[in-house]
């Protein structure tokens, strides 16, 4: 059996509703695991009724909200005609959601973000299902907040494996069966739902995958695989047609958008090959992310990641870095569940570099403001240069005419902070 992952670029619109059905129906592999993310731009509108209710602005809050459901209305009259009884499921969901909205002001914010935003992904699966059953393509619709079992660490919850593991063991699939679930998201002991981190969806189908012992995993993007960087912003990027499983941790790490960062691990414990390929030209070969050693072709990697914050604290009293600082300050971070992409430390300071999410970052700052002598910038970005060796000149024609703020080297890793 194999798992198929389709992302919200691959369902913006009527035309990606159709061609997805078109991919599952042609390749005609069986029995199959279809995950699908939020359509389009659908979590980011979603954040937005969630900030505005936060705010208790009430009527702007169902105005962003029916802004949402007229964006799948519009997706809905591409691919079905008007007296569909799809209709009618999204004007039930959009009551369902207008009584979550009403609880929001009273919930701490991450928590009401994964009581809202997950509807999202529910919103695309059962748009695609009805596409299904109208195309006469048999299938299952599963609820993955039945299956997916994590704790309640909001916005990032923690997979409990064993029960997770468990629970999609006993699907009992047939050799021509397909199910359709959703990314992203689960639930917790509670039942109440919970998320996986954006861009989780790649996570939810590796754990599909892992559980049911797949043939593969096969992520459908907007882009032809892995590519040694971002083709929006370096016009030579080449696309990988093989990365070894510890490499993709490696990008991943680093902040390459076109993996999960959790996705790996569960595939390589078990064996269960990683294929990356293009929904707009499916015939392509994409890149295949196995065992192995060498990437192909071998090409330095160039991340980038925009809107970061550079930190740097220092003891009040003039004292050393010592470790047990160190431990706080990361214990700080932990806590707030705020992911540390570069760190460097000299005999007074420590620096860290780190995605600006005001959510989590200003309560931090004003945390460790409390104990350290405290400086920062944002708006800044961290180029991340992989195996820089292959290509011996890439590190100053990348910093020219930079104002590098902190720089980190190792054998085979470069990383820079810049303001643009």
């Amino acid at each position: 059996m194999k798992v198929y992952k389709f992302g919200g670029a691959s369902v913006k619109d009527a035309a990606g509703v159709s061609n997805l059905y078109e991919i599952v129906s042609s390749l005609n592999d069986r029995p199959l695991v279809v995950v699908v993310s939020a359509m389009g731009k659908t979590t980011n509108a979603l954040e937005k009724v969630l900030h505005l209710a936060k705010d208790a602005k009430m009527q702007e809050t169902y105005q962003a909200l029916e802004l949402v459901f007229e964006m799948h209305r519009r997706i809905c009259y591409g691919l079905f005609r008007q007296n569909h009884a799809i209709f009618e499921r999204l004007a039930a969901i959009e009551a369902e959601m207008k009584f979550v909205v009403e609880q929001i002001p009273g919930l701490p914010y991450n928590q009401a973000y994964d009581s809202l935003v997950g509807y999202g992904e529910l919103i695309s699966t059962y748009i695609v299902s009805a596409y299904f059953q109208e195309k006469g393509l048999k299938h299952q619709w599963l609820d993955a907040r039945q299956y997916i079992i994590t704790d309640s660490s909001w916005r990032m919850a923690m997979v409990n494996m064993e029960e997770t593991r468990s629970r999609i063991s006993k699907l009992g699939m047939n050799k021509n069966d397909i199910v359709l679930t959703q990314g992203f998201i689960g639930s917790n002991n509670e039942g109440h739902m919970t998320t996986l981190g954006r861009e989780g969806s790649d996570y939810s189908a590796a754990l599909f995958a892992w559980a049911l012992g797949a043939q593969s995993l096969t992520l459908w993007k907007d882009v032809p695989g892995v590519m040694s960087a971002d083709p929006a912003v370096y016009s030579d990027a080449e696309v990988f047609s093989f990365v070894p499983y510890r490499e993709a941790v490696e990008l991943t790490y680093y902040g390459a958008s076109v993996i999960h960062p959790k996705t790996i691990k569960p595939l390589e414990n078990a064996g269960i090959p990683l294929l990356v390929k293009s929904f707009k030209e499916p015939m392509l070969p994409g890149t295949l992310i196995a065992a192995g050693d060498t990437t192909v072709p071998a090409v330095p990697s160039r991340i980038r990641k925009t809107n970061q914050v550079l930190i740097t604290l220092k003891p009040n009293d003039l004292s050393f870095v010592s470790e047990s600082m160190m431990a706080a300050v990361l214990q700080e971070f932990h806590t707030t569940g705020i992911r540390i992409h570069l760190m460097q430390n000299s005999a007074l300071s420590l620096s860290v570099c780190i995605d600006y999410d005001p959510v989590r970052v200003e309560p931090l700052l004003h945390s460790l403001s409390q104990r350290f002598r405290l400086k920062y910038n944002s708006g800044l970005t961290l180029l991340t240069i992989r195996h820089y060796l292959h290509q011996p000149d890439i590190l100053a024609k990348e910093t020219k005419h930079r104002k590098i703020l902190l720089e980190q080297r190792s054998r085979s890793t470069a990383q820079y902070v810049f303001g643009e």
